[in-house]
């Protein structure tokens, strides 16, 4: 096998030194979607979570210098930018641009999301902006701030979108502009990414507004636009170039970095991280699986009439889609287990609600199993030294349909002051008696599961 040949994006943005934002945030976007990525410096900044306290634009010899260099040696699909600095630095930039003939997306980034200046002069190099890089782009993204002041308009609403996105399109020359809806209509839960295309006219974009982080966040821009760039190097078109950097920015803000005193950097290559942690959690669940068929003689006599099931969640989770688990469970066929489906994302919705209501209070808690309540399995629990809580199920508040699995995590919390590894309960009328079993993975839980049942016999 030879080496790979990916294709190349030249990333030319700020340098952040928190690592949120600016080209730490492009190279860990785009390379996390295949691409290669070389980060071009156009401005030094000082600043954390909280804000830019110092700027300094590298001199224009210096950033032409890097540009050419990368672009004769590697080649290059794509030029993405974010914060230039200055006028001069935009002029640098287009000229690459023009003689090399690579697409270009341009972050109309001039100022921080906490208000601090990015650039020299805001007014000139909105200026070059408009009458240098825009006529150039194949994708433009902004904020409201920034189509507001691009536009001249004030963009407060969906429609005010529209026609600055418009506007950026027939009026200064870009092929595709990009709205972002985050500062649009705020008290909507739901967001709006407004989208317009000098070839398909206007669309938009819907997602479920995120309140992963209440002080802010810290790298959106960046790496939706950085997304697109690497969206656009693989080849996609422009509008499945926007919807791919969509989806990478959703798991992003999802999965936001609550460190600093400011804003919650976001994960950019959340996304592959993810699914990496899903690919784990899945293997994990198979082999749990194989363990419990393997033991069925041991376990048939502890399977509940609704079947067993064992989920295990990806760090972070907070839907039953970022957990594996047995689509269909373990049920029993005479004198033995069956599965009656494969380990599959969303496998199991009971299990999975309840690793994750247990992982908000205790992190190291990752997966669930189930076995039917029997007094044997609970002194088998306490011969194995396990915190146990007993829920009484009868004192469960009428609640919202899928509430429970929280509900009884929170009681057992509440009244212990730790999240316990066996919560059990003897029934109520409709609901059969049940023994949950957590632990750190699917493996982990169905060893428990064994090994429970094996002294419950033996006793």
């Amino acid at each position: 096998m030879g080496a790979l040949r990916p294709p190349v994006i030249i990333a030319v943005g700020g340098l952040d030194p928190s690592g949120g934002a600016g080209l730490a945030a492009d190279v860990l976007a785009a390379s996390s979607l295949g691409v290669h990525v070389a980060p071009v410096a156009a401005v030094i900044t000082v600043q954390d979570t909280r804000g830019s306290m110092y700027i300094r634009p590298v001199e224009p010899w210096v950033l032409g210098a890097q540009i050419h260099r990368v672009i004769s040696d590697l080649g290059a699909n794509v030029v993405k930018t974010g914060a230039l600095g200055n006028a001069s630095n935009i002029a640098i930039v287009a000229d690459y641009v023009e003689e090399y003939s690579v697409k270009l997306v341009v972050d109309t980034v001039w100022e921080t999301g906490s208000g601090n200046p990015l650039v020299e002069d805001t007014s000139a190099y909105i200026g070059a902006l408009r009458s240098r890089l825009i006529p150039l782009a194949d994708v433009v993204t902004l904020n409201a701030y920034e189509a507001s002041r691009l536009t001249d308009k004030h963009v407060a609403s969906y429609s005010d979108a529209v026609s600055a996105a418009r506007f950026v399109v027939e009026r200064l020359g870009a092929r595709t502009a990009v709205v972002k809806g985050g500062h649009l209509e705020t008290r909507s839960t739901t967001v709006h990414d407004v989208v317009y295309d000098s070839e398909i006219g206007e669309l938009a974009l819907a997602h479920p507004r995120l309140t992963s982080c209440t002080k802010g966040l810290h790298g959106t821009g960046c790496t939706f636009a950085s997304a697109i760039a690497a969206g656009l190097a693989l080849g996609l078109s422009r509008i499945e170039a926007i919807k791919l950097a969509e989806e990478v920015v959703y798991d992003a803000i999802r999965f936001a970095k609550d460190i600093g005193s400011g804003r919650c950097p976001i994960t950019p290559d959340a996304h592959v991280r993810r699914k990496a942690a899903l690919l784990n959690a899945l293997s994990n669940v198979r082999r749990a699986l194989d363990h419990l068929l393997d033991n069925s003689e041991l376990l048939v006599d502890f399977v509940p009439e609704v079947g067993t099931n064992i989920a295990e969640i990806i760090p972070g989770a907070d839907n039953i889609n970022d957990a594996a688990g047995i689509a269909g469970r373990v049920v029993r066929a005479g004198r033995r287990l069956i599965a009656a489906g494969c380990p599959w994302p969303g496998g199991s919705s009971h299990m999975a609600r309840l690793a994750i209501a247990a992982s908000k209070l205790d992190y190291s808690i990752r997966a669930a199993g189930n076995l039917v309540y029997d007094k044997r399995l609970v002194r088998a629990a306490k011969a194995l030294g396990l915190s146990i809580y007993r829920a009484r199920r009868e004192e469960e508040p009428s609640r919202l349909e899928g509430t429970t699995m929280q509900w009884l995590v929170r009681r057992a919390y509440e009244e212990l002051g730790e999240v316990p590894r066996i919560i059990y309960d003897t029934g109520a009328p409709g609901k059969e008696a049940m023994i949950r079993i957590l632990g750190s993975s699917a493996v982990e839980v169905a060893g428990l599961m064994v090994r429970l049942a094996l002294i419950a016999q033996r006793k």
